[in-house]
């Protein structure tokens, strides 16, 4: 965890912009530092950040028009007053600013201070270099746009600058400069020395390669940042598009759609069960002698000798009596006719008995079949109204689905994932490219260090110009140890940069999320990657309030790698959050604020979150109007 002691435990302000004559005290505290200024948008939040900006830095760092009168400055209601403004630190410094002077007071001895030489430079060595304080007074908009190129590169300047990198590696081409000139200068003295030639030809050749090579790597680096910038664009296009939801609710068109398909078939399938069963065995039961097959199947019956003893006529008679056959279905017109027809005949004619054979058997053959065959029509229809009842469910549930697509163009969807997929192949052969073109420039520079080691000893050994030789050696050496210097010192602010962001967002601030199984990673240019444990960078698909945070958790491992111990000033860190997530940037806040004095500049939001915003803050603040609209700001 980093130590950071330096706060602003008293601030004043006069006649700077909305303000007037404000003055601030702020409580120390111990294992809180947070303290929250809250106000109406226009009511002054960011001119308090810019106040101490100025106060510190004077006026380049505000940035206002250096065409425009001077008053832009002051409140425009005292355009003849002075402006001032001061902060007191708890470590005994005092910083003021006028419009004509400034000065850092710093405590000797009791209480008596004692103004110190070169403020400014006295600012850039012991308090926070202009370079990296944009890294802690800083609007919230650049957490949300941290991660961006510009921001890299300029991180990237800032870091080798504070680092003293950027002046180790002038140092360094000022002695390959040298270089160059002493083996010039020998190969001048020594023209005939073949060997000389040799290795300076030799030089020459392995130095337009690794020129060649370090272009062909940026011009890589310049492709892959493209690609990388659009596939980062694509992922947000397809994040607000809602590919997993356009996907979902297309697979469950898609599935309705089929269901209703072979909900409907079911239904064709049971329409012609329900036809043949009806007309094809049902019918034959009320109107019997309309079907050949009953009759072919009473001739079987005769033939085969199974025909029933003949039916009296009283059978007859009861039939007519129940107004029901045997079988229990109600008698018909056509059946009572027959057996009225059937009836007559037999009292005329016993003979005709067989007649009266043939209308026993159809009304008691084989009532198990129809029995059977009633209740499987029964099921049928059954069937086909649950089906009915499941295809309007269905289609209904289609309907709310065709609604909530519409306006989803998934042909785009389909076109920027293409796109994707085809960034994704470009980027994977254009690292291979890169890795290859990075080992034959190794391998490139390797050679022109051998030649151009071979050419010093030689030189020392054969040159006319022993002296030269001599100069030649010794810049050679120092340009190694030069090199390795450089090297030793990225490689240790890449590894504790790396240790220290990866701690501060997984252990400290985003413990809460125990799902994210992300590794932070910063490699040779300070762009910030979080990958995935199957090697997919996730920074483009993180969430507002994850990327917040992952930005404060960098600057925190910044702040630690260098010691600086200054205050953590942000203006609206919680602009287009909702209110949850400002709740869990809240607490990554709080957990900072043990250890570093943070000021944070915000509008209203939520009842939940300025509940909790005043609950967390060790000292709370409200910026609000007087009668001649000046901002004051009162302690709530």
């Amino acid at each position: 965890m980093i130590v950071m002691s330096r706060e602003i435990v008293a601030m004043e302000i006069k006649n700077f912009r909305p303000f007037h004559d404000v003055k601030l005290e702020f409580k120390e505290g111990k294992k809180n530092k947070l303290i929250s200024f809250v106000g109406t948008n226009r009511f002054g939040k960011s001119n308090l950040l810019n106040a101490i900006l100025w106060c510190l830095y004077g006026d380049e760092a505000i940035k206002y028009s250096a065409d425009s009168d001077k008053h832009v400055l002051k409140n425009e209601r005292y355009v003849n007053e002075r402006t001032e403004v001061s902060l007191t630190f708890n470590d005994s410094h005092i910083v003021k600013r006028a419009e004509n002077s400034f000065t850092v007071l710093k405590k000797e001895s009791g209480n008596k201070y004692q103004s110190v030489d070169s403020p400014e430079i006295y600012i850039r060595n012991n308090l926070l270099p202009q370079d990296i304080s944009k890294f802690f007074l800083f609007k919230g908009e650049f957490l949300d746009s941290f991660f961006e190129k510009q921001n890299g590169q300029a991180l990237k300047e800032t870091i080798l600058n504070v680092s003293g990198i950027d002046t180790l590696e002038r140092m360094s081409k000022t002695l390959e400069d040298l270089k160059e000139r002493y083996r010039q200068d020998i190969s001048k003295v020594d023209r005939n020395n073949q060997d000389l030639e040799y290795l300076q030809k030799q030089i020459d050749i392995y130095s337009q390669s690794t020129a060649v090579l370090d272009s062909d790597i940026k011009r890589i680096d310049g492709i892959l940042t493209y690609d990388t910038q659009r596939l980062n664009e694509i992922a947000k296009q397809l994040r607000s598009r809602n590919i997993d939801k356009i996907t979902e609710i297309i697979e469950q068109e898609q599935m309705y759609k089929k269901d209703v398909e072979s909900l409907n078939d079911d239904i064709k399938e049971l329409r012609n069960k329900i036809f043949i069963r009806f007309f094809g065995e049902l019918s034959p039961w009320f109107i019997y002698n309309a079907n050949k097959k009953f009759k072919k199947h009473l001739q079987h019956l005769v033939e085969t000798g199974r025909i029933p003893l003949p039916a009296e006529p009283n059978l007859i008679e009861k039939i007519f009596e129940d107004n029901r056959c045997i079988c229990g279905c109600k008698m018909n017109s056509a059946m009572k006719a027959q057996l009225t027809n059937l009836l007559k005949k037999l009292k005329e004619d016993s003979p005709k008995a067989n007649q009266l054979h043939r209308i026993n058997v159809l009304l008691s053959v084989d009532t198990s079949k129809f029995n059977n065959a009633n209740k499987e029509l029964k099921k049928l229809l059954s069937d086909k109204t649950e089906k009915e009842k499941r295809i309007k469910e269905v289609n209904e549930k289609l309907k709310v689905a065709s609604e909530s697509i519409k306006g989803l163009n998934k042909a785009d969807v389909t076109k920027l994932q293409a796109e994707k997929e085809t960034l994704n192949e470009d980027i994977g052969k254009q690292n291979a490219l890169r890795d290859q073109k990075i080992s034959d420039l190794t391998r490139a520079k390797d050679m022109k260090a051998k030649f151009e080691s071979d050419f010093s000893k030689m030189a020392t050994k054969s040159s006319k110009s022993k002296s030269l030789a001599e100069k030649l050696q010794r810049v050679v050496l120092l340009n190694e140890k030069m090199i390795k210097l450089i090297s030793e010192i990225s490689e240790d602010i890449l590894r504790k940069l790396n240790n220290n962001t990866q701690k501060y967002f997984k252990d400290i601030f985003w413990n809460n999320y125990k799902y994210m199984n992300y590794n932070v990673k910063i490699d040779k240019e300070f762009n910030v990657t979080l990958m995935s444990p199957e090697g997919n960078n996730m920074l483009a698909l993180a969430s507002t309030g994850e990327t917040k945070v992952l930005a404060l958790s960098f600057m925190s491992a910044l702040s630690a790698y260098y010691g600086f111990d200054f205050p953590l000033i942000i203006d609206a860190p919680f602009s287009a959050l909702d209110p949850d997530v400002i709740l869990k940037v809240l607490e990554a806040l709080k957990e900072l604020s043990k250890d570093s004095q943070i000021l944070v500049l915000t509008t209203r939001h939520d009842v939940n979150v300025m509940r909790e915003l005043k609950k967390v803050s060790l000292d709370n603040f409200m910026l609000d109007k007087d009668a001649k609209d000046n901002t004051i700001i009162k302690k709530i």
